[in-house]
């Protein structure tokens, strides 16, 4: 899963018609674990932040009766989502009177926090209404598609605010405004 700050991982083994687990074995770097590898003893910490972290263990009884390894992903995501491109450009003219907007940010972001409340389209004189999305094929991509045309020669400011959140929770830190016409 995705988190904001570090994890203490706690692992239990439960021998259910056996004599009781003998020990768990684990690694942390996504390589498959042995009996030569780490033996838990108690929480694991995965503190490493920005990159993914792959547990992988298994226990065995005190019978040798070894289970398959267990696989479990974490990622420590401490860097708030910002805004990398957009359609149009900053201060792009000429622009099609049916545009869809999109925004990409530089991670994926959580669906719930795309919204009308969080992407906005505002021209001088109103706010225009519309369809707020997250794009289907790419969660690091919003869309807002305006519920009318466009109009000619129109400055229109388009605002991503900072309640967009990525996958573990992180804000983005200040809103994102840009221009086009």
């Amino acid at each position: 899963g995705y988190y904001n700050t570090p994890q203490d991982i706690t692992l239990t083994c439960t021998d259910v018609n056996g004599c009781g687990c003998a020990a768990t074995y684990y690694t942390v770097d996504g390589s498959t674990p042995t009996t030569g590898s780490s033996m838990y003893s108690g929480p694991i910490s995965l503190n490493t932040l920005n990159t993914p972290i792959v547990l992988q263990y298994f226990s065995v009884d005190y019978e040798d009766n070894t289970e398959s390894v267990q696989t479990q992903n974490y990622i420590i995501d401490t860097i708030p989502p910002e805004v990398t491109s957009t359609s149009p450009d900053v201060n792009a003219t000429d622009v099609t009177l049916t545009k869809v907007l999109t925004v990409t940010f530089s991670e994926p972001v959580i669906p719930a926090s795309i919204s009308a409340t969080n992407f906005t389209l505002v021209a001088a004189d109103h706010q225009v209404t519309g369809t707020v999305s997250l794009d289907e094929n790419d969660e690091n991509v919003a869309r807002f598609e305006p519920a009318y045309r466009l109009e000619c020669n129109t400055v229109y400011t388009a605002t991503i605010s900072s309640g967009v959140s990525d996958l573990a929770g992180n804000l983005m830190q200040m809103e994102y405004s840009w221009d086009f016409t």
